[in-house]
């Protein structure tokens, strides 16, 4: 799921599609940190490997050799900006990739070619902490936990709301007052986030 399908998930769920309560800044910020901390939970580093195949003397494709440090597995590939399907075998239909550990090497095949091609893949490698508070860097995690950002991220939702809407009786904090009893008894949800300190000493203004 793209950032943008995210913080309009986000905002349905939230029942903010004006975007009124909370801005797409403010969403995504909520959303990177939601990131962050399943990134941390599971100890998963994804990272992007990017390199430009050329061909330009026209020899027989063969499989590339891939030096990519840490590597663990790959979740997604794209060539010129289209995704590619994983194969499981070395006979490639279109629009499909193989990638395979063979003697301690990463042998990678897609297809089709051309001379020159953009290749990114996205992959998990060894999980590295001290990565994941550098500014600027976001977690890229794959699809099976779209729905745990998002449980996480209706949690932090629910924090803040109920501190930036501080009339009880308005509806805005009973919304984000129910959003936060909801999500917070979900299954994934890990008691330090509901209860840390952190949230309590949490400010309206802390949130850009």
């Amino acid at each position: 799921m793209t950032d943008k399908l995210f913080i309009d998930e986000l905002a349905i769920r939230c029942d903010d599609l004006s975007f009124k309560d909370f801005n797409k800044v403010e969403y995504e910020k909520i959303l990177n940190r939601a990131k962050r901390e399943i990134a941390r939970k599971y100890r998963i580093l994804t990272k992007i490997y990017t390199f430009q195949y050329r061909n330009d003397d026209n020899t027989e494709y063969e499989p590339i050799e891939l030096e990519i440090p840490g590597f663990l597995a790959e979740f997604r590939v794209k060539v010129n900006k289209k995704i590619y399907e994983r194969s499981e075998n070395k006979k490639l239909e279109t629009d499909t990739y193989w990638l395979e550990f063979i003697n301690n090497k990463i042998l990678f095949d897609y297809y089709p070619r051309s001379k020159n091609d953009l290749i990114l893949i996205y992959y998990t490698g060894e999980f590295n902490e001290e990565e994941l508070e550098i500014e600027g860097i976001k977690s890229i995690l794959p699809e099976q936990y779209d729905e745990e950002i998002i449980e996480y991220a209706m949690v932090e939702l629910g924090r803040i709301g109920v501190t930036k809407f501080t009339d009880v009786n308005s509806e805005r904090y009973k919304k984000y007052s129910n959003i936060l009893q909801v999500y917070r008894k979900q299954p994934g949800i890990k008691s330090e986030l509901v209860n840390s300190t952190e949230w309590k000493a949490i400010k309206p203004y802390t949130i850009i």
